[in-house]
Order: structure tokens, then C-alpha cells, then sequence
């Protein structure tokens, strides 16, 4: 159970300080690349997060 708070917890801290650089900070490709970086991030942590749940509920 620690592991899936985890993943949701970083997925969720990714997020937002991808969507925070997004807002605040000029366009540069630095930028952009940690932008794009951390975005995935955050999908592949909500997702793992996700199905952990799903299949939980399923077994």
C-alpha cells in the first residue's frame, strides 16, 4: 500500500511543477524539455497508480 501512495504522490508533485514551469517561466527548449519530462512522468506514475488500484478491487 506505501508503494501506491507513493506513485501518486510523485505523479501528482510532477504535474504540477510541469504545469507550474509551463505557466511561469519564459519558453526555452531547457525549459520545454523538463516541461515535457515531467508531464510523463506524471502519466506513467497515475497510471501505474490507476491500474494498481484496479486490479486490487479486482482481485
Amino acid at each position: 500500500m506505501k508503494y501506491k501512495n507513493i506513485c501518486f504522490s510523485i505523479g501528482q508533485i510532477s504535474l504540477a511543477i510541469g504545469l507550474i514551469l509551463n505557466v511561469f517561466f519564459k519558453q526555452s527548449e531547457l525549459i520545454s524539455f523538463f516541461i515535457g519530462l515531467l508531464i510523463g512522468l506524471s502519466l506513467v506514475f497515475n497510471i501505474t497508480f490507476y491500474l494498481s488500484l484496479r486490479k486490487k478491487k479486482t482481485d
